[in-house]
């Protein structure tokens, strides 16, 4: 009999905790939160740049013993800067300057190159005809384009800055960048065999029109390219795989893409 009165005292002190648990909410199912939005379009903060001062060889693979070709130092004068894109123990995957069907990629030894940093990362999207251009991963300007026309399109891929050129007479602009994509329409700069797109000024000072290739952009955002190292990376893609977020997609559809100075507070001493 005490037995029983005893079962019957724990199981009335367990269910009446249910009750309580149940009516304190935690029988319920959570609420739901938020639904979560599509991740948005962003390059790394930082990419690594290998800086050659001497010939160095450039290997198919992370050995010495795959087919080499000689990367040389400089180019007009200006030492040979490249996108490190992979990495193993004693060696750096470069991209380099090539004419397709040529691999556009080389493993060099890493005790032969200077690696640095740079905080740019430009991006060409020709579907909306606009130069993105992030500085540590945050877009800095996004300025309207003119780009290769039908017959003469501006190829897309992976490409770097190459070399900052002074641009010919005819050209418009203090200065001109080389990127590594090669294509057959545009000018063959220094006539080197080699035709290369270049990020130039518009003759018409602004983004209108179509190019034989290259990318021309307004002078005053051109002026802004100025400081961006050799070795940075550049994207050229036919749409951007991710939606920008509001703030980026509200200045890629203003008239310049280019972000209107802030106002100085007045000083109140």
């Amino acid at each position: 009999m005490r037995l029983a009165v005893l079962l019957g005292i724990v199981v009335f002190g367990l269910a009446g905790a249910g009750v309580g648990w149940w009516l304190s909410g935690g029988g319920r199912r959570p609420a739901a939160g938020p639904p979560r939005r599509p991740p948005v379009f962003a390059v790394p903060a930082w990419s690594l740049v290998a800086t050659v001062s001497g010939s160095v060889p450039g290997y198919a693979s992370p050995t010495p013993l795959a087919t080499a070709v000689s990367i040389p130092p400089a180019w007009a004068a200006q030492f040979r800067s490249m996108p490190v894109v992979a990495t193993a123990p004693g060696w750096d995957e470069v991209r380099v300057v090539a004419r397709p069907p040529e691999p556009a990629l080389a493993w060099v030894p890493a005790n032969q190159v200077v690696l640095t940093r740079t905080p740019y990362h430009l991006v060409v999207d020709l579907t909306t005809r606009r130069l993105l251009v992030f500085v540590r991963a945050h877009l800095a300007m996004c300025p309207p384009v003119a780009l290769g026309a039908a017959q003469d399109p501006t190829p897309t891929g992976h490409d770097f800055v190459a070399l900052l050129i002074d641009p010919p007479p005819s050209d418009a602009g203090s200065f001109a960048i080389l990127t590594s994509a090669v294509t057959e329409g545009v000018t063959d700069w220094e006539q080197s065999g080699t035709a290369m797109v270049t990020i130039a000024g518009s003759k018409l000072g602004s983004a209108v029109g179509t190019t034989t290739g290259s990318i021309e952009l307004a002078l005053g955002a051109l002026d802004r390219l100025r400081p961006v190292p050799l070795g940075s990376p550049i994207d050229v893609v036919p749409t951007l795989p991710r939606r920008l977020d509001s703030s980026d997609a509200r200045l890629c559809r203003s008239a310049t893409g280019i972000p209107r100075p802030r106002a100085r507070r007045a000083s109140t001493r």
